[in-house]
């Protein structure tokens, strides 16, 4: 039986009279690379805000970790997760060193937390470096490092690779279909493009104007002679 680590339970959101989600039912199995696809505007990042408590659901459950997310949680949840929402944050007149230190001191980690995280995102060799001369690839690396301070069980990245040339993008897929294995965390990353998802995931769920279409193993989209970039843009045809 398998164990998932998120799991919610038709949760919605409105934006005036409009649905950015509607009776959202998401089930994350434990040690996964999910992919969590849809086109711009889909409702992607509003699931994601309110997987981590930064927006409530109007209705509706989110558990993460066997923990429903509300005010009382909030803490002891999101010390056991990572993310990476929208742009990363940190500040770009310091090092890399000194931004993850402040990370360190927040959730009391030491120097060997930081070394191991800029080792795994190769950054360790520019720790020393102001962020404000990183390329944007290597800005999203430090992003991710920061996100992986004190190992956490769920790591969730909106769109990391947004904005990168071919050789960046390339770097943040290797490096995230390779984070389940170092650090067992779950890995929920958002992306509008499956030929993005399909080389990092192996289970997916598909959003569409707010309502989950698809669930489950990537090797389950039905594609026949279609390629699978195919079967999902024909799945969220009229976005």
């Amino acid at each position: 039986m398998k164990e998932y680590v998120v799991q919610t339970y038709a949760i919605s959101k409105k934006s005036g009279r409009k649905y950015r989600i509607k009776d959202v039912n998401l089930n994350v199995p434990r040690g996964v690379v999910y992919g969590f696809l849809g086109p711009n505007g889909a409702g992607k990042t509003t699931t994601m805000k309110i997987l981590l408590g930064l927006i409530k659901a109007d209705t509706g459950v989110a558990e993460i970790l066997g923990k429903k997310m509300n005010p009382a949680n909030r803490f002891r949840i999101n010390q056991n997760t990572g993310s990476l929402i929208e742009s990363p944050g940190f500040y770009p007149h310091l090092t890399a060193q000194e931004n993850l230190e402040i990370i360190a001191r927040y959730k009391k980690l030491g120097e060997k937390d930081i070394k191991e995280v800029l080792k795994i995102v190769q950054l360790f060799d520019r720790k020393d470096d102001k962020v404000k001369s990183y390329s944007l690839g290597m800005k999203q690396r430090l992003g991710i490092a920061m996100a992986l301070m004190g190992k956490p069980e769920i790591l969730i990245l909106d769109e990391p690779t947004n904005g990168l040339d071919p050789a960046g993008i390339q770097e943040i897929r290797n490096l995230i279909r390779s984070i389940p294995e170092k650090f067992g965390s779950t890995v929920i990353i958002s992306s509008h493009l499956l030929s993005e998802v399909e080389q990092m995931a192996d289970y997916v769920g598909i959003i569409n104007k707010g309502e989950l279409i698809f669930e489950g193993p990537l090797s389950e989209l039905e594609t026949g002679n279609d390629s699978l970039e195919a079967v999902f843009l024909e799945m969220t045809k009229g976005a």
